[in-house]
């Protein structure tokens, strides 16, 4: 009996990511799985007690948490945290905080920008130039909010009309992270439709 070959469209990946202790960084889980529950995506962190992931509510008016509990060995409630959700990760404690995400990269996506502050990340895991290479809809008015190295503070890009370009440059989004973007317009969505290969 001939055999055919069976090739599989998905790609799947995993993303090691460290942060130091003490530190609240934003964040962004750049692989789907399943189920995108923080139990099922953070599954390093519970041996960090106290770790908290924070997230904007439905409203963008506030935020929504979930914070790992040692005593009962579990998460104190649900939290999505599907590719392309920004998250604030508050890590306590003395020692360094890890974890590795695992899923497949999402091929098609539309990621929803709201007037106003939104707190996103890119839905594919891919470094690059905010526009040039991750094609968000960047519009007259526009700021992205990018945490700096040490954590301290936020480094900030906007897209000026006169130039039709970023100042003082488009900032370059690396995998995994979060920031702010600060939608000046009226809502818009940022939509990626990715493949790999010929």
């Amino acid at each position: 009996m001939a055999q055919s070959n069976v090739y599989s469209l998905n790609i799947v990946g995993y993303v090691n990511y460290t942060q130091p202790a003490g530190t609240f960084k934003l964040v962004g889980n750049p692989l789907n799985q399943t189920n995108n529950d923080v139990s099922s995506v953070f599954t390093t962190g519970p041996t960090y007690p106290g770790l908290t992931v924070y997230k904007r509510n439905a409203s963008n008016t506030g935020f929504d948490s979930a914070s790992f509990d040692p005593d009962l060995a579990a998460w104190n409630g649900p939290l999505d945290v599907s590719p392309g959700t920004g998250l604030i990760v508050a890590s306590p404690g003395g020692v360094t905080f890890s974890n590795t995400f695992i899923g497949e990269v999402v091929l098609n996506s539309t990621n929803a920008l709201a007037g106003g502050f939104n707190l996103k990340a890119s839905v594919v895991p891919q470094q690059g130039l905010i526009q040039t290479d991750l094609l968000a809809p960047s519009t007259p008015g526009d700021v992205v909010y990018l945490q700096n190295s040490a954590g301290t503070g936020f480094d900030t890009y906007s897209f000026d009309p006169d130039l039709a370009a970023w100042t003082p440059s488009e900032p370059t989004i690396p995998v995994a992270k979060g920031f702010y973007y600060f939608n000046g317009g009226i809502a818009k969505s940022w939509i990626r439709h990715f493949s790999v290969g010929p």
